[in-house]
């Protein structure tokens, strides 16, 4: 069967995604780095938005191409979203929308 527009679920209360931390990546990673990408629920989800929106804010002052998928839902599960998505789309060289968007 086939859904229009997509409905989603999601699980993911205390998820390892959470508790991602970018310093804890091997030294000197960013040097072979020319786009990043960022989206989906990381990017709704504290903690891990803030420390997501902290990357890509360094990542675009050294230079590298930030690419962006907001995968928009409303209404958000998170209300400092909206202050995300903003900056996000502020710091993005791309910008990948969909129709659900």
């Amino acid at each position: 069967h086939e859904l229009d527009p997509p409905q989603y679920f999601f699980i993911g209360q205390d998820s390892a995604d959470l508790h991602f931390r970018p310093e804890g990546l091997p030294m000197g990673w960013t040097r072979a780095l020319r786009w990043a990408h960022f989206g989906s629920l990381g990017m709704v989800r504290q903690p891990l938005a803030g420390r997501l929106l902290a990357l890509a804010q360094a990542l675009k002052a050294e230079g590298r191409m930030i690419s962006y998928d907001p995968n928009f839902r409303s209404p958000p599960m998170d209300a400092s979203y909206d202050d995300t998505l903003e900056q996000m789309c502020r710091l993005a060289d791309v910008i990948k929308v969909s129709d659900d968007d």
